[in-house]
This record gives structure tokens, C-alpha cells and sequence, in this order.
């Protein structure tokens, strides 16, 4: 019985210094858990966040708290959410994204779902832009002239409807990572992210109105300026 509690304390103070090594690169936090778009809030700065044409979204009954949801048409208006940059973050230095989404029951795999933009350009950039397609999560990155992407595999992890996923992204020294649900599915070196313009991320469709706004639950969306660890991106996905 004392070897299983000591194992349990042990275990408890591994995540608990997870948590505390990952809080300590946190510059944005968006719950989106509030229930109430008026309540929409960045917990970290208590930067302004706008929500466009909120009567495109719903909240649900997600994981912890209502979740914000998107009911974007194929055309015409779009809701997404514009988030002012931290102060500081830049794409070229290391940098992670963690959030919980889940997509609806019916989608057009062919289509181009933009789930995290932050380029200036939806083509070549530069900047970064998070995508679902094709039963996968794509990133797409440019450097204002040309553009490359990185997936997930709909072989060995095709991306479910109706179900939660924890995605997280990690980036340093040209190295580029994805998680899914705190595991390591995807990674590429070679990487260098160039900065944009913007001065805002947006959530849930691009400021361009190109390509398909976004379908589906988002939460819970953090950005750090470091590199998570493995073990931190997992300790993360079982937020």
C-alpha cells in the first residue's frame, strides 16, 4: 500500500512540474468555455478578443465547461474569433500550440477547414495557418513567396467526426512537431517559419475570406513561447 501511494505521489509531482515548466512559457490562453460570447476572454494578458458574427456559433457541452462551436456555412459570412499577437512571440523563435477540437458529423473531406491562421497571405505566407483535410491535420507554412505543409496520416490516424482530438504543435532549432493527443504522430526538420505582418490570430476561418471557414468545436487553445516536451504536450492533452 506505501510503495503504490509513494508511485501515485511521484506520478502527481512528475505532471504537477509538467504543468509548472509548461505554465511558465504561457503568453495567450483562450478558454472558450464560458458559455456566453460576451464572456470570451484571454486569460493571460487580458488582451481584447473579438468574436465575428457570433450569431454563426453555438455553445456546446464540451470536456470542461460549454465549448464554442462553429456552424459556418460553405459561403457568405463566417464567424472566427481575431486575437490580438502577444508581445514578444514570433514565429522564427521556438514556439508551441496546444487546443481540443472536434469536428461535426458531416464534412467534405476534399475541403480545407482553417482552424488557426496567422499569415499573410493563404498561399505563400508568410506565417502559419492550421488546417483539417482530407481527414487529417495539416500545417501550412510560407515565407512570402513560396509554401511547404506538414500532416498527420489519415492511414494510421484519420481525423473522426464527433470525436475530441488534442492537438499540439511544437516548433524549434528548423525542428517541427505534431502531436495528437499528447503522442508524437508527425515531425519534419528543415522547418524555419517566417513572421507576418498581422498583428492578430484568427480562429475559426481566415481574415481573407478565402478557402472554408471552420466547422465544428474548438477549446482550450493556448500558445507558449518555448518549445514543449513530450511529456509536457501529454500532460497537456489530459487537461
Amino acid at each position: 500500500m506505501m510503495k503504490k501511494t509513494l508511485c501515485t505521489l511521484a506520478m502527481t509531482a512528475i505532471t504537477m512540474g509538467c504543468l509548472s515548466a509548461a505554465s511558465a512559457g504561457l503568453i495567450l490562453h483562450l478558454p472558450l468555455n464560458e458559455g456566453d460570447t460576451d464572456a470570451i476572454r484571454e486569460t493571460v494578458s487580458a488582451s481584447p478578443v473579438m468574436l465575428h458574427h457570433a450569431e454563426l456559433t453555438e455553445w456546446v457541452e464540451g470536456a470542461n465547461g460549454q465549448a464554442l462551436c462553429f456552424k459556418n456555412p460553405p459561403t457568405g459570412k463566417r464567424a472566427l474569433l481575431s486575437v490580438p499577437v502577444p508581445g514578444g512571440f514570433d514565429l522564427t523563435e521556438d514556439f508551441s500550440l496546444s487546443f481540443f477540437v472536434k469536428m461535426p458529423a458531416a464534412i467534405t473531406k476534399d475541403r480545407q477547414y482553417e482552424i488557426f491562421s496567422f499569415a499573410d497571405d493563404l498561399n505563400t505566407g508568410p506565417g502559419l495557418r492550421v488546417l483539417s483535410s482530407w481527414g487529417r491535420f495539416v500545417l501550412c507554412f510560407g515565407d512570402g513567396t513560396k509554401h511547404f505543409s506538414m500532416a498527420t496520416s489519415s492511414a494510421t490516424l484519420p481525423i473522426k467526426p464527433e470525436t475530441w482530438y488534442h492537438v499540439g504543435i511544437t516548433y524549434t532549432q528548423n525542428l517541427c512537431r505534431i502531436f495528437i493527443d499528447g503522442i508524437l504522430v508527425e515531425e519534419k526538420m528543415g522547418v524555419q517559419p517566417f513572421h507576418p505582418q498581422k498583428k492578430h490570430f484568427h480562429i475559426g476561418a481566415s481574415h481573407t475570406g478565402g478557402g472554408y471557414a471552420f466547422e465544428g468545436v474548438i477549446t482550450n487553445v493556448k500558445l507558449f513561447n518555448q518549445a514543449l516536451t513530450p511529456a509536457e504536450m501529454a500532460t497537456l492533452s489530459s487537461e
